[in-house]
This record gives structure tokens, C-alpha cells and sequence, in this order.
């Protein structure tokens, strides 16, 4: 499992994180979307794509339109 960004205390957050079913270890892709919350993830086992689409800046009518692809083992 991974995940990306998410909002702490009123803070968004962009960090990107792996599961491997017993611990958390915290990559460090080449290129960093902008923090952000609520945005739309997903992740391609076969090809090691994870993408995110979107999202939110907390408490402000900020929406990024936009899509990354963070690539990996």
C-alpha cells in the first residue's frame, strides 16, 4: 500500500509512504507534488505507477487540476 499527502493539526502534508504489512517506510521520489488533501490516488502493481489527481488545499477554495506519477519499486 501507499499513500501521499493527507492534512495533520490544519497542516497538508506531502510525504509519500509504503506499506509492506508490517512496517511504514517513508519514500523519497525524485520530483514532490504540493502538499495537498482530498485528492484521488491509486496505484498500478504491475507497472509501480502511483498516481494522484487533484486535491485541495486546507480551509481555502485552492483545487490543483493536475496529475502526477510517482514511479518506483
Amino acid at each position: 500500500m501507499v499513500v501521499f499527502g493527507g492534512g495533520s493539526e490544519g497542516v497538508d502534508q506531502n510525504t509519500t509512504w509504503a506499506w509492506d504489512g508490517t512496517d511504514w517506510t517513508q519514500l523519497s521520489p525524485a520530483r514532490i507534488p504540493a502538499a495537498r488533501e482530498e485528492m484521488g490516488t491509486v496505484l498500478d502493481p504491475a507497472s509501480h505507477q502511483f498516481l494522484i489527481l487533484g486535491g485541495t488545499v486546507f480551509n481555502t477554495d485552492t483545487f490543483f487540476g493536475e496529475t502526477w506519477k510517482l514511479t518506483g519499486q
